[in-house]
């Protein structure tokens, strides 16, 4: 991106035109700037600030009015150099704390349910993307009785990532059941998840429940469903419906165009190829489906192993003062607590 030499007053008025701009949906003129206590200074000042903003390719302006609205490097300036990370989410984060916080929900709930906590924050469309864990490898399974009937396993890998899947105790018990456990445990330790299915279906595995042949075919399918829940990568999305809302995406056309284009697997695989904060605005997406797009996403990782992102889909004049914070607070919320 090109090295922009603004001066503090610049940058102030930059900040100012993208937020109310974002706010409004309305160009922006100097009057609507003067009103603002950080920006005290003569119309004749900001008028010529913004003729500077606008050469510099910072800033557009439209034929409807004499006001100017942001260009794509103009939202790149401001994620890069003006947006504050010290922007605390009161209202917001401790709704995220209580998804994460609820015990009785199992990773894939608390992602689902606070991707969707999110669209409904932001107005956009958001995305959970997890990596491929089959290379990972079992490091323990564990058993925690919840009801008299009803068990919670616990598929722990080397890297510290934690999978959970509710169980039925079969009418031997929840004692008995835990010493099949814990026999598993032996023979798939250090056994890695594209390897469960295959040893699961050894004789010497079945071997070591045959005290239990009634139930072995419920044990053994518990246990699948688990690991089939690691063995692939997975992609959660959010509900379309804040899109419509959007005046960008009125043009129901548009819409069906970005929708298909985050279809693709090269748009599914931009996703997960950034270990750090990643923000793509319109044509940085390398796609004419997403051109009218900004696309944020964070990664997460668990034991220091990258293992997914969240992402924001939305339009490019998207609240970025309001979902960065967001998202890096999700991410570092996945990363410790998963």
């Amino acid at each position: 991106m090109y090295e922009y030499d603004l001066t503090d007053r610049q940058k102030l008025i930059l900040k100012a035109i993208i937020e109310e701009y974002v706010a409004t949906n309305e160009p922006v003129g100097s009057k609507a700037l003067t009103g603002k206590p950080y920006l005290d200074f003569s119309s004749s000042l900001l008028r010529n600030d913004m003729a500077i903003l606008e050469n510099l390719g910072l800033l557009e302006k439209t034929h409807t009015s004499s006001g100017r609205v942001p260009s794509a490097e103009g939202y790149k300036y401001y994620v890069e150099h003006l947006v504050s990370r010290n922007f605390y989410q009161e209202n917001e984060f401790p709704m995220i704390d209580k998804i994460f916080n609820d015990r009785t929900l199992n990773r894939e709930q608390i992602v689902k349910r606070t991707m969707d906590l999110l669209s409904n924050l932001t107005n956009c469309l958001t995305i959970a993307s997890q990596n491929d864990y089959s290379r990972l490898k079992i490091a323990k399974l564990d058993l925690v009785e919840l009801t008299n009937d009803r068990a919670l396993l616990l598929i722990i890998t080397n890297t510290g990532l934690v999978e959970t899947k509710h169980v039925h105790i079969p009418e031997f018990g929840f004692e008995e059941y835990k010493k099949v456990i814990e026999a598993l445990n032996k023979a798939l330790f250090g056994v890695r998840i594209s390897e469960v299915a295959k040893m699961l279906g050894n004789k010497n595995t079945v071997a070591m429940i045959t005290d239990y042949i009634d139930y072995k075919n419920e044990i053994l399918s518990s246990f699948l469903e688990a690991f089939e829940s690691f063995s692939e990568g997975h992609t959660y999305r959010s509900n379309i419906d804040p899109l419509f809302d959007i005046p960008e995406f009125q043009d129901i056309n548009t819409l069906r165009k970005m929708i298909g284009g985050m279809s693709s697997p090269e748009f599914k695989r931009s996703l997960l190829n950034s270990n750090k904060l990643q923000v793509r605005i319109g044509k940085e997406n390398q796609m004419s489906e997403m051109e009218n797009c900004t696309v944020i996403s964070v990664p997460y990782s668990v034991g220091g192993e990258p293992v997914g992102s969240i992402s924001v889909v939305g339009p490019t004049r998207m609240d970025y003062q309001k979902i960065i914070p967001l998202l890096e607070y999700i991410a570092n919320n996945m990363s410790n607590k998963f």
